[in-house]
C-alpha cells in the first residue's frame, strides 16, 4: 500500500532541487528497472502494480504493490509502465579511456539521454557536463538512456577550468565541431581525445576556443545547415573508435 510519505517523496523527486537534497532519482519501466536490479544496482524503494508483478514474480515481496490509479499519480509518463523504482545517486567510478566526452550546455533531456546511451554503446564511459547542462537524473533523461545511465560515469563541472586541468593531466587533445573545420574523415586524430560538443542552438561557447586543439566538420549536404547534437556525437564516436582500432 502506498503511504503518504512515499507519495510525497516520489512526487518531490520530479524536481531537481529535491533530487539533490535526497540524493535519489526515479527510474521507470521494466527494461531500466529490472535490468538495473539484475546487474546488482541497489534500489531504495520499488513500486509495482499487480498486473506488472504477474510477469515479474521474481520481484514479488521486494517492493510495494500499488493500484493502477496510484501508479498513474506517481508516474511522469503518459502511459505508466507499471513499475517505478527510486535509486540512490550513482557513484562515479572513472575508468581510463582513450575517448572522453565533454558536453557544453546540453539542455534537451531527450538529447542528453540519447547521448548517454550512444556513449555507452561505443564504450565511452566518462562524460563531463557543464554545470548549466540538463540534470542527468531528470526523468526524461533517465528514460531516454534506456538503462545506460547505470553504466556511464557522469560528472558536472565548471567546463573552462575542467578542460584546462584535464588536458594538462591527461595530455589529451580537444576536438570540437564547426562547419568550417577539417573534414573528420580526412584529418589526423590523436589520442587520448576529448570530444567537445555544444549547445543545441549555439554550439560550443566562444570562451572555450582557447582549449580546443582542432575543429572538425562532418560533411553533409549543402541543403542542411546542421545536425542534431546527438547525431553528431554518434558519428564522431563511430569515427574516433574506427581510427583508434586501426
Amino acid at each position: 500500500m502506498l503511504s503518504k510519505n512515499h507519495q510525497k517523496l516520489i512526487l518531490s523527486l520530479h524536481q531537481k532541487k529535491f533530487r539533490q537534497k535526497h540524493k535519489q532519482f526515479i527510474a521507470e519501466g521494466s527494461k531500466i528497472v529490472v535490468e538495473a536490479i539484475k546487474k546488482g544496482f541497489t534500489y531504495d524503494l520499488l513500486f509495482y502494480t499487480k498486473t506488472w508483478l504477474q510477469e515479474h514474480k521474481e520481484l514479488e515481496g521486494k517492493g510495494v504493490e500499488v493500484s493502477e490509479k496510484e501508479m498513474k499519480k506517481l508516474s511522469s509518463l503518459k502511459t505508466p509502465p507499471g513499475v517505478l523504482a527510486i535509486f540512490p545517486f550513482l557513484k562515479n567510478e572513472k575508468v581510463t579511456s582513450e575517448i572522453v566526452l565533454v558536453l557544453d550546455k546540453i539542455q534537451d533531456p531527450g538529447n542528453l539521454g540519447t547521448m548517454i546511451r550512444t556513449a555507452h554503446a561505443f564504450g565511452c564511459k566518462n562524460i563531463f557536463c557543464s554545470d548549466d547542462s540538463v540534470d542527468c537524473y531528470n526523468s526524461k533523461v533517465v528514460q531516454a538512456t534506456m538503462g545506460s545511465l547505470f553504466y556511464v560515469n557522469i560528472e558536472y563541472v565548471e567546463i573552462g577550468s575542467f578542460l584546462t586541468s584535464f588536458k594538462k593531466s591527461n595530455k589529451s587533445k580537444v576536438y570540437s565541431f564547426d562547419l568550417n573545420g577539417e573534414d573528420i574523415y580526412k584529418t589526423i586524430i590523436d589520442f587520448p581525445a576529448i570530444i567537445l560538443l555544444g549547445n543545441e542552438s549555439n554550439g560550443v561557447r566562444k570562451e572555450l576556443d582557447s582549449a580546443i586543439d582542432k575543429k572538425l566538420k562532418i560533411p553533409i549536404s549543402e541543403e542542411i545547415d546542421s545536425l542534431n547534437v546527438s547525431v553528431s556525437q554518434a558519428i564522431a564516436l563511430a569515427e574516433f573508435n574506427r581510427v583508434l582500432k586501426k
